[in-house]
């Protein structure tokens, strides 16, 4: 039995009103769906969901189950000699319901219908395949009985079929087309740490619905890293966050990458008191982590910046100024490029930044403080 739109196998409607009836794609014996038949046993549809407007008086719509014919017999072919043929008539065919084959008995491929083929016969229906490019003129002239035409492609692929003049019953006719798959794309929202929050398989052009919000220790979740609407193509969403304190600290980005790349993670101060000097320590996975280069960050210019002389896990970097700058901010203290092993394991891979508690790292006044440890990660995937 097939289904309304709220489960029920009937409902009452007002006129204009549209509707989805939805039926099992098999009968539970394995025999497939056909179409669906109005109570005077016209074929209205041949999509197990259809979508209808409802009329101005009762009506009772059932499923039909049946094994797809494979084809008309009878039907007389010409053959093109390179693999393809047309349709000529329809030689000792009797069908009213005429299914135009994909292949002819002698193996070519039909590929159209002959000029005045089927012109005049009592034909109420006719199923092309999609291999068919051409119907020509007249072949379905005076065809008076041809009320739907079935064709095994899209709609978009029928518009390219060429037909020739004088073939008005197939114009006239109800079409019904192969459903186009829905091409879907595949959303993951992710943590910080890459952590996989949900994944979400979406239709071309609709949109992804985010998990609830993401919690985080020290820190307020703000958002994601990019849109998710009007989907084209597989999407990897971040989550994002504001950290929560009043305290100097150190924050260590995180960043996405391949076996083999090289990537720039980013390291920023926020609530600078107003360092003179400064001294911190890197540490990382080494046996799959290689660090190429650490560069002082655009926002501290102004600071006589020292890079180790060996970029090692465990290797540490300085800062000094002889004086503060007139502006005490924040931003980018320093950015480091590493390069993943190409051999590399998908997961996540700490980077790691401490402040030495040795009175290297002084404010204004020249009074020794620290800094909170630091982790960002790199995420192989």
């Amino acid at each position: 039995a097939g289904l309304l739109d709220d489960g029920c196998t009937h409902g009452l409607y007002l006129s204009g009103d549209k509707v989805t009836l939805t039926a099992p794609t098999s009968d539970g014996t394995g025999v497939p769906f056909s179409h669906w038949a109005s109570s005077d046993g016209d074929k209205i549809a041949t999509t197990a969901t259809y979508e209808l407007t409802v009329g101005n008086k009762n009506e009772v719509y059932t499923p039909v189950y049946a094994n797809p014919v494979s084809s008309s017999a009878g039907l007389e072919y010409d053959s093109n000699g390179d693999g393809t043929c047309y349709v000529i008539g329809m030689g000792d065919c009797l069908d009213t319901e005429l299914v135009i084959p994909a292949e002819s008995p002698d193996g070519d491929t039909v590929i159209g219908i002959e000029a005045s083929a089927f012109a005049g016969e009592a034909i109420t229906s006719v199923s092309f395949p999609s291999t068919i490019e051409e119907i020509g003129r007249r072949a379905f002239n005076n065809c008076t009985a041809l009320t739907d035409v079935y064709y095994d492609g899209t709609e978009e692929e029928w518009e390219e079929v060429s037909i020739s003049t004088g073939n008005t019953a197939i114009e006239n006719a109800t079409m019904h087309f192969k459903e186009a798959p829905a091409v879907t794309f595949t959303v993951t929202f992710k943590d910080y740490d890459g952590t996989t929050l949900k994944t979400e398989a979406v239709e071309s052009g609709k949109s992804a619905t985010a998990p609830e919000a993401p919690e985080r220790d020290g820190y307020t979740f703000t958002g994601w890293d990019k849109s998710f609407d009007n989907i084209t193509g597989d999407l990897t969403v971040t989550a994002q966050y504001k950290y929560n304190t009043t305290e100097p600290a150190i924050v260590v980005s995180n960043v996405t990458a391949s076996a083999g790349e090289t990537v720039t993670v980013k390291l920023q101060i926020i609530n600078n008191p107003g360092f003179l000097t400064m001294a911190l320590k890197t540490t990382f996975a080494s046996e799959t982590l290689t660090l190429n280069q650490m560069s002082n960050g655009a926002d501290f210019a102004y600071y006589t910046f020292t890079a180790p002389a060996k970029k090692v896990s465990g290797c540490t970097s300085a800062w000094f100024a002889a004086e503060l700058p007139e502006e005490v901010i924040d931003g980018e203290l320093m950015t480091l490029k590493f390069t993943v092993d190409e051999n590399a394991a998908p997961g996540k891979y700490s980077v790691t930044i401490t402040c030495p508690d040795d009175g290297s790292t002084v404010d204004g006044n020249k009074t020794a403080f620290s800094l909170a440890e630091a982790v960002g990660y790199i995420i192989v995937e």
